[in-house]
């Protein structure tokens, strides 16, 4: 048991020194899936592959992915990670975003793998087990099966089809989907080559028979639940079941004239017209045609340039590692010419396209350089001029607001000095009234002192008065002697008396009867 165990472990993957010029090795019955501008391959049945089936051993040798970098046609072999599958040979590839699936195959000892769905990540290089929800709906057959990515309603399926049925996997929920299929009959499909046309539709050829014309070619139309099957080209009838398989590969090519699709194998290169429905050869080398059970790609590595890149192959009893490049060019009249290309050619073509291309983008990059010094002098004059403007208006304006504030000046200066000439002509006045005020004030003053001169001469006259009514007074209260002057008669008369008339007089302010004796 313990031993059992030890064999099922994963073996860790144990990367290979780089290598400056480094190929794979010779392989066969594998596939190669391109992610961007990187071909992946995996697998394959090999030359060294081991005598007897070792698991521990298998599951590390397919622990390693071979990765053709196409702008430069460099191949570099790299470790991943996880649980690899164990069925190397005749699986389904199809890659989704960075996320490539594989689906059956099996081992070099046909020892067949269970019919179980694996991913790659390209990014992480990390193999992962897609666990399905219901397992016991999705396909039987493990192997020879075909394999496309299709988007149905905005939605990410893949599409296996085995012989004689159609199977969706749902990749959001992982579930298996058994679509109604209507059209012809599948049920007698066994061998073929599947090639996705866009999001919803595929092309099959099916490979039966030593001349690839006479293969049967179909339309396949997906829809959320059912698929309609068609076929568009009828080839020779397959009465039983064959038991001898005609390993052609297939592609598809977009061409100005339509789509079409272009078979090599069994010494043959052949395209089929897709809306003409015919069938012609295309001279290739017998190195390029003489191949089994290889693998085919499409790169389109531009709007003008399409390579078909071919590598592996299984012919006359040995297996070979050259990698082939055609480089597919399109006739006036629709058709297909090819120029092939080894590895080494390849690399030196696309270094040289490299070098173009870096000459082109460095001219370019200096034309650009060129075009934007003279748009930035363009606009530095157009900038200037806008300045010079600019300051010219200002300046137009400076000496405009100069003039107006100069008026203002002058117009201030007017008023300042008519109100200068008011303020030296009020001073004058003002001066005058001084002079004035003060002639009044020395006026006023000798008229005060003559005043006060007089007055003090009345004082003193006073005084003396007083004296002398006091010295009067002081004599006449001692003598008893009244000043007939302090006697003031009056008019109204009291009576006759016997010296003369008594009348009313006043005396020192009293009301007293008084008669004078004399008149």
């Amino acid at each position: 048991m313990a031993a059992l165990m030890r064999a099922l472990k994963p073996a860790k993957a144990v990367p290979s020194p780089p290598v400056k010029n480094y190929e794979p090795a010779k392989r066969l019955n594998h596939s190669t899936v391109l992610v961007g501008d990187c071909l992946y391959m995996w697998g394959g049945e090999r030359d060294d592959r081991l005598k007897e089936h070792n698991i521990e051993i298998e599951r590390r040798d397919s622990s390693f992915v071979e990765v053709l970098h196409l702008p430069t046609g460099r191949w570099e072999q790299k470790p991943t990670t996880g649980d690899p599958p164990l069925g190397i040979m005749k699986y389904a590839a199809v890659a989704i975003g960075n996320e490539i699936f594989y689906y059956g195959g099996r081992c070099s000892h046909f020892h067949y793998d269970v019919n179980v769905l694996y991913s790659l990540n390209v990014d992480t290089l990390k193999w992962r087990k897609v666990v399905p929800t219901n397992p016991e709906d999705g396909p039987k057959r493990k192997d020879s099966c075909g394999m496309i990515a299709v988007k149905i309603e905005g939605e990410d399926y893949l599409v296996i089809i085995e012989p004689g049925s159609i199977h969706y996997f749902r990749i959001a929920t992982g579930q298996w989907i058994s679509p109604k299929v209507t059209g012809d009959d599948i049920s007698r499909i066994y061998d073929f080559n599947l090639m996705s046309v866009d999001d919803t539709s595929a092309i099959l050829l099916e490979d039966h028979h030593d001349n690839i014309s006479d293969n049967y070619v179909h339309r396949l139309t997906f829809t959320k639940g059912s698929v309609v099957f068609e076929c568009i080209f009828y080839g020779r009838m397959v009465l039983d079941a064959p038991w001898f398989v005609h390993p052609n590969r297939s592609v598809l090519l977009t061409s100005p004239s339509g789509l079409k699709l272009l078979a090599i194998g069994d010494s043959q290169c052949e395209t089929f017209d897709i809306n003409k429905t015919n069938w012609k050869k295309v001279d290739v080398p017998e190195s390029v045609k003489n191949r089994n059970v290889h693998s085919l790609s499409v790169w389109n590595e531009d709007t003008t340039n399409t390579w078909i890149i071919e590598f592996g192959e299984h012919w006359g009893g040995a297996s070979l590692s050259d990698t082939a490049f055609l480089n597919i060019r399109y006739t006036a009249g629709g058709d297909i010419s090819v120029r092939t290309y080894s590895l080494r050619e390849y690399q030196e073509e696309m270094g040289k396209r490299r070098r173009s291309v870096e000459q082109e983008v460095s001219q370019k990059r200096e034309r650009i350089m060129e075009e934007r010094h003279q748009q930035e002098i363009q606009q530095l004059h157009l900038q200037m001029e806008e300045r010079d403007q600019q300051a010219r208006e200002r300046e137009r304006e400076m000496e405009k607001q100069l003039q107006e504030r100069e008026r203002e000046s002058q117009e201030i200066e007017r008023q300042l000095r008519g109100e200068l000439q008011q303020f030296e002509q009020r001073e004058r006045q003002l001066q005058e009234e001084v002079q004035e005020l003060r002639t009044q004030n020395d006026e006023r003053e000798k008229q005060f002192q003559e005043r006060e001169q007089e007055l003090q001469q009345q004082l003193e006259q006073s005084a003396q008065q007083l004296e002398e009514k006091d010295r009067q007074l002081e004599e006449q209260e001692s003598a008893w002697v009244v000043n007939g002057d302090e006697i003031r008669m009056t008019e109204t008369v009291l009576g006759n008396g016997g010296y003369g008339e008594v009348r009313v007089a006043t005396f020192r302010g009293l009301r007293v009867a008084a008669k004078s004796l004399h008149r």
